[in-house]
């Protein structure tokens, strides 16, 4: 259940409402029926005024993969996280976060190289699920991130999409079962609605706007948008060290494009 303040997201209703978490108690009983939703013995959400959302296909064609300036999507992210609340970006005195900081860039560097490298990911994804703060640990809101771009329709590493869909299947017992739903959602192409939007103004090298994006998907969660975005800046770098031979056009590309 989302307030309408936040953005339409797979698995989700969205009420008419500026807060809800007073409505709802734990451990109510949620029933699903044709025609609405019944939660705890009082409250009953009826879909006759309800419009459903429907996310946009999203995909990149081959000639769209090379005209998109990767190495500049991937510096524009980093510029506007690298002071946010991330772990990855930690910072501060706390001995634990220190500690979960250092765990979460190995396994993020880890990922990468093995990515790099044609090395099987499996040890470095499992290192990363679970790991962190919050409904949606840190690691989880990284891969979230990272398979928006890395396996979004078109792009090369969808090659690596069954290795993915292998490997959380088999660690989802080490995560929360909201951050699992995400993660399942992220590789089957299903977004929130922010996110979305991002994707398809990186898919069209569109940086009009870009700012109020960004705030957007940094809106969700404590930090969750900003480690998803993390992950999304790791995918574009990592693409553009696949795209090498065309890093010539990239960088007249990085100049013209903000």
């Amino acid at each position: 259940m989302l307030s309408e303040v936040c953005d339409n997201a797979p698995n989700s209703c969205r009420l008419a409402l500026r807060h809800c978490h007073e409505d709802f108690r734990t451990g109510e009983s949620v029933q699903f029926y044709p025609g609405g939703i019944r939660i705890g013995q009082d409250k009953w959400i009826s879909y006759s005024q309800c419009q459903q959302w429907h996310p946009p296909d999203l995909s990149i064609t081959a000639a769209q993969f090379h005209r998109i300036s990767w190495h500049a999507w991937s510096a524009l992210i980093h510029q506007e996280i690298k002071n946010s609340s991330s772990l990855f970006y930690y910072r501060g005195d706390n001995i634990f976060y220190r500690e979960l900081e250092k765990q979460l860039n190995h396994h993020r560097e880890s990922l990468l190289h093995a990515l790099r490298s044609d090395l099987n990911p499996q040890t470095a994804i499992s290192g990363l699920l679970g790991l962190g703060i919050g409904l949606t640990p840190t690691g989880d809101d990284w891969l979230t991130g990272f398979f928006a771009i890395w396996l979004l329709p078109g792009h090369p590493g969808c090659k690596d999409r069954q290795q993915f869909i292998s490997t959380v299947a088999q660690a989802k017992n080490k995560t929360t079962l909201l951050s699992a739903v995400t993660l399942g959602a992220a590789i089957q192409h299903r977004y929130r609605e922010s996110i979305g939007q991002f994707i398809k103004k990186i898919a069209n090298n569109d940086s009009k706007e870009i700012t109020d994006t960004l705030t957007e998907i940094k809106k969700i969660g404590s930090s969750s948008g900003c480690d998803m975005l993390c992950g999304m800046a790791d995918a574009c770098a990592l693409t553009a060290c696949f795209g090498e031979h065309y890093d010539h056009q990239d960088s007249y590309q990085k100049e013209h494009l903000f």
